[in-house]
């Protein structure tokens, strides 16, 4: 009995410490809430587009997965008022903003079709289902590699770019976006807190890809500004250092992320004293003093 009970004490230490590193929801799927993501990312499964999205949060690695499988979660911290901070009165409010630049705690999202270079001169996105309590809206304030590059400030705004085919800023269900075989960033920014669900379906060539349906969680807003950054990183094709996950000590908290290393030598511990204890249970030569 009482080697059944640390046994089932160390399997909650490792449950435990594993959600040190990567939250999962109670649903299954991987919380991602800080790191680069690649939103929409289209590669070819053999003769077949898939659209689905990569992050590096879990592994310094790219990593591959379905849209369904991850909730991108956009933490308190990172709600600010967007009026007049770009040239576009369309987008104005609070909200809370996922950066097209890199922020130490928030995601980093891009789009990603480098997979596709030499196959498709151009990718189309369909949005095909928009769902949330509040509105997204979607946009550029630096190079944007669709069409023309924004000027960094107009009239001492940072010039806003649409990245839909109708120059709006609002996503939409039915709305389009249209680039090249290319990796980019872009904002994205929630005005209410909730969950938000968009449905895209990517199209390059003669090849329609599969639905795929995004899922992200934002918490309410806590009354403050979004934190300034502690490093930032240009719109680019080439993914930079910036990329890997950060052992993300937010200020102030005092506490810090156990990398992934750090939580398999614990549970190796934890489950080498375990097994010395089951040993000295069976082994009748070996004697405990009374209590």
């Amino acid at each position: 009995m009482f080697a059944k009970t640390l046994l089932a004490a160390a399997t909650a230490t490792a449950v435990t410490l594993g959600g040190a590193t990567i939250a999962a929801a109670e649903d299954g799927k991987l919380v991602i809430h800080r790191g680069h993501v690649d939103v929409l990312y289209t590669e070819l499964d053999g003769d077949d587009l898939k659209l689905g999205l990569q992050e590096r949060f879990t592994t310094e690695k790219d990593i591959t997965r379905d849209a369904e499988d991850v909730v991108f979660k956009i933490t308190s911290d990172w709600w600010q008022d967007l009026t007049g901070t770009t040239d576009q009165d369309e987008i104005s409010g609070r909200a809370a903003l996922a950066s097209e630049v890199w922020h130490d705690g928030n995601i980093w999202p891009g789009w990603d079709n480098n997979a596709l270079k030499g196959k498709a001169d151009e990718v189309s996105y369909t949005f095909t289902n928009i769902s949330g309590p509040g509105t997204m809206f979607v946009y550029q304030t630096a190079n944007n590699g669709l069409t023309d590059y924004a000027p960094k400030y107009s009239a001492g705004k940072m010039a806003a770019t649409s990245v839909l085919t109708d120059g709006s800023f609002t996503l939409k269900s039915g709305d389009v976006m249209k680039t090249g075989a290319e990796h980019l960033h872009m904002n994205w920014a929630f005005t209410s807190p909730g969950t938000y669900t968009v449905t895209a379906v990517a199209e390059a060539g003669n090849k329609v890809s599969n639905p795929a349906t995004y899922t992200f969680e934002v918490e309410a807003d806590n009354g403050g500004n979004a934190q300034t950054t502690d490093k930032t990183e240009t719109n680019t094709d080439e993914k930079t250092t910036a990329d890997k996950p950060k052992d993300d000590t937010k200020k102030g908290s005092g506490s810090s992320k156990i990398g992934t290393g750090g939580i398999v030598g614990i549970v190796l511990a934890v489950l080498g004293v375990l097994g010395a204890i089951i040993a000295a249970f069976a082994n009748p030569m070996i004697t405990f003093p009374r209590m």
